[in-house]
């Protein structure tokens, strides 16, 4: 590895990483080529003599490669992954890898704004209906999709008896032609609209369609990155609301046409969200985001409901 990569990675801050063996915490570990492919190849790798761990890099990850103990509880959770060697000396130390730090936030504001202890507010158009009294706006969300499933109706059929080829690609079929109907649900989007939540109703402004519900008479709700399906009292088919999966805005640039994803952007925007589809939340001081996705939309009408 040499003086360049010792050089990279105490300029990232993370100089315990190649001085402190984050599994067995020993101060044996150094730099060191590993060869592979008949030694016509090698990589960059951290060792330590005490422990035999072997980090090896990849790009600006280490992958910890190998263990002398097997039974390491740091191996067994994260043997053959990667992380940054700053995510490496939190995991030594007992924390969390950046992905799990994340999602322990996430996790934290949901059950926060689940138990109804923070009140949320997602205000991101003009309010299209007339509150009642002491009812209060808490989500105002445009350009959401409203999809339902339908019954399509398909006919199959054939003839029956005997079939003759008479020439190249002409054939004469004997008996009578058979058909039949069969019918299978397909998901079909029926409007577009503005999806309203107040501390009282849930209700949906469409071009077509209007749907309101009193909180209390949710039965479930099924939350997903980008919707959620709504079952309520008194209908037997479940309603689904739908908006742009703002967490995957870059994908949708690089597998779709320009103008399909200028066309997301722009929705996004309209929703008042940036390209992570990120809610700032604050409670008691302490301050986060939070993705506006169905299980943050299901979270925030379960608290409204037990503040009812």
């Amino acid at each position: 590895m040499g003086e360049n990569q010792l050089s990279e990675i105490k300029n990232t801050g993370d100089q315990s990483f190649e001085r402190i063996c984050v599994i067995c915490h020993s101060e044996g570990v150094h730099p060191k080529k590993e060869n592979f492919i008949s030694k016509l190849f090698s990589r960059n790798s951290i060792v330590c003599d005490q422990c035999g761990a072997v980090f090896l890099q990849y790009d600006a990850k280490w992958k910890l490669a190998k263990v002398g103990n097997m039974n390491n509880l740091i191996w067994q959770k994260y043997g053959r992954h990667s992380f940054l060697a700053r995510e490496w000396v939190s995991i030594g130390n007992g924390g969390l890898s950046d992905v799990e730090q994340r999602e322990a936030e996430i996790n934290f504001w949901m059950g926060r704004i689940n138990s109804g202890a923070v009140k949320v507010k997602v205000i991101r158009a003009e309010l299209p209906v007339i509150l009642k009294k002491n009812e209060e706006a808490l989500c105002v969300l445009p350009s959401i999709y409203l999809c339902e499933t339908r019954a399509v109706r398909v006919n199959k059929g054939g003839y029956g008896g005997a079939s003759f080829r008479v020439a190249k690609g002409v054939s004469v079929h004997l008996g009578q032609y058979g058909g039949r109907s069969e019918s299978h649900p397909e998901m079909r989007r029926v409007d577009e609209g503005t999806l309203v939540v107040t501390n009282k109703r849930f209700i949906y402004c469409g071009r077509i369609k209007t749907v309101q519900v009193d909180l209390r008479k949710i039965m479930e709700i099924d939350p997903f990155d980008d919707g959620i399906g709504l079952h309520k009292e008194n209908r037997e088919k479940t309603q689904y609301f739908t908006w742009t999966n703002t967490d995957k805005v870059i994908d949708a640039i690089s597998a779709r046409s320009e103008s399909r994803a200028r066309g997301e952007l722009e929705r996004i925007q309209e929703m008042g969200l940036d390209q992570n589809g990120e809610i700032e939340l604050t409670d008691q001081g302490r301050k986060g985001s939070v993705p506006l996705t169905g299980s943050i939309l299901k979270s925030i009408i379960e608290g409204a409901v037990k503040n009812i």
